[in-house]
């Protein structure tokens, strides 16, 4: 089951939810960058599976959702070192 809050995709697997955030080019979901610089705000650098587009976030996506709080998920951050 999907459903959609704000511009996050939620998707429901055994009672936690993966989080992501789609692209505004309709095709791709953005994914953290751990090669990329943070931005002048510190926040993390992202980039579009489908178009590479760069966009920066303060928490990395995708992300992980259990009993309605979002929690970062270790297999995105494992590169951030």
């Amino acid at each position: 089951m999907s459903k959609t809050s704000e511009k996050r995709h939620y998707h429901e697997v055994n009672g936690i939810e993966r989080v992501e955030y789609p692209c505004k080019c309709g095709q791709g979901f953005y994914r953290y960058d751990p090669d990329g610089e943070r931005s002048t705000h510190n926040q993390l650098p992202h980039r579009c599976t489908k178009c590479n587009e760069q966009v920066f976030f303060s928490i990395p996506y995708p992300a992980l959702r259990y009993k309605g709080r979002i929690f970062v998920d270790w297999e995105t951050v494992r590169g951030l070192g």
